[in-house]
């Protein structure tokens, strides 16, 4: 799992607010809090958030199978850290977590989930 202590910040002009822009994107965060397997614990009553969620939590191309949740993140991690230092990717790769599709409730689960361990 990664934290914020593991992640070495390099300094450069407007690097608060990429790691801030970062933080506060409703498809990354959803992206994590999927790859962790929290979308299972989340208890609703609604129908149709919960095909929302399978939908967007089966989708192949995000998360293959055969993958780990430290392959995803790390994979994230990688992009992001490469994306930051512009060398040269496919958009896509690293666009792929900001998702629009992703139900914003996943976001804001995963929000609420970390403003809980800050006030711990």
């Amino acid at each position: 799992m990664y934290s914020l202590t593991t992640i070495k910040i390099l300094c450069y002009s407007g690097k608060v607010t990429d790691i801030r822009q970062d933080l506060s994107n409703n498809g990354r965060l959803a992206y994590i809090l999927v790859a962790c397997d929290l979308h299972k614990k989340i208890l609703h009553n609604s129908t149709d958030l919960f095909s929302q969620i399978s939908s967007y939590a089966g989708d192949e191309d995000l998360f293959p199978k055969d993958q780990s949740t430290d392959e995803y993140l790390s994979k994230w991690m990688n992009l992001a850290y490469l994306n930051k230092r512009k060398t040269s990717i496919s958009i896509y790769d690293l666009d792929q977590w900001a998702d629009s599709t992703a139900p914003k409730a996943l976001a804001d689960v995963f929000e609420a989930l970390v403003g809980a361990i800050f006030l711990d």
